[in-house]
C-alpha cells in the first residue's frame, strides 16, 4: 500500500526471478554481450550486482544520496544488502527511502543497458530528489487534506523533521507549507 505499483511488480520480478538480465541473454544471437555487466565487464549481471556492487555512477550516487538523507538518530546506516533492500520493512522512511532508489537504480540502469542512455550526477541526484520529495508530498498531503487526526499528523512530522528544513525546527506547519529536503546539495556543474 505505501510503495507504487511499479515498484511493487519490480520487487515481485526480483523474488520470482524474472527480470531479463544476465544468463537469459546467453542464447539469443546478438544480445549475448548483455549478460555481462556493461560496465564491469567482468561479472554476469545479477539483481544483486546491478543494485549493490556495481562499479558503475549510478548505485553509488543514488546510495550516497540516501545515505546523506539518512537521519543519523533513527536506525544506524549500513550499506544496503539484496536481503536488506528486498526486506525494506523496518520504518515507513527506511521502506520508502530503499524501495525508491532500489527502483531508481533499475530504471537507470535499464536506460543505459537498452537505450545507451548515460546519466550526469546533476541528472541522477536532481531524479532522486524528485522522488523522494513526491513521498513527501504524499504524507504531507494525506496528514494535511485526508487524515487530520493528531495521531497521523504527529507520526508524518516525527518522520520528516529530520529530514526537511523548516524554520523552527518544531514547526508543525511543514504539513502545509512546502519545504526543502535537508543535507543534499545538487552538484555543481564542473566548470572548464
Amino acid at each position: 500500500k505505501d510503495i507504487s505499483k511499479k515498484i511493487q511488480l519490480f520487487l515481485y520480478k526480483t523474488l520470482h526471478n524474472t527480470h531479463c538480465i544476465g544468463s537469459f541473454w546467453e542464447n539469443i544471437p546478438t544480445y549475448e554481450i548483455r549478460a555481462t555487466c556493461l560496465s564491469c565487464r567482468a561479472e554476469m549481471e545479477s539483481i544483486e550486482h546491478i543494485l549493490t556492487t556495481c562499479d558503475h555512477l549510478a548505485p553509488k550516487a543514488i546510495w550516497s544520496l540516501t545515505h546523506q538523507l539518512w537521519p543519523e538518530n533513527y536506525i544506524a546506516w549500513n550499506p544496503p544488502t539484496i536481503g536488506t533492500i528486498l526486506g525494506c520493512r523496518a520504518s515507513h522512511l527506511l521502506h520508502m527511502l530503499i524501495s525508491e532508489s532500489m527502483h531508481m537504480i533499475w530504471a537507470l540502469h535499464c536506460e543505459r543497458a537498452i537505450k545507451g542512455v548515460e546519466h550526469s550526477d546533476i541528472n541522477i541526484c536532481t531524479r532522486w530528489i524528485h522522488a523522494i520529495s513526491q513521498w513527501l508530498n504524499i504524507d504531507r498531503m494525506t496528514a494535511h487534506k485526508y487524515d487530520r487526526r493528531r495521531k497521523v499528523i504527529t507520526k508524518v512530522i516525527n518522520m520528516w523533521s529530520h529530514v526537511i528544513n523548516t524554520e523552527p525546527p518544531d514547526n508543525t506547519d511543514c504539513m502545509i507549507t512546502p519545504e526543502v529536503l535537508v543535507g543534499i546539495k545538487l552538484p555543481r556543474p564542473l566548470q572548464n
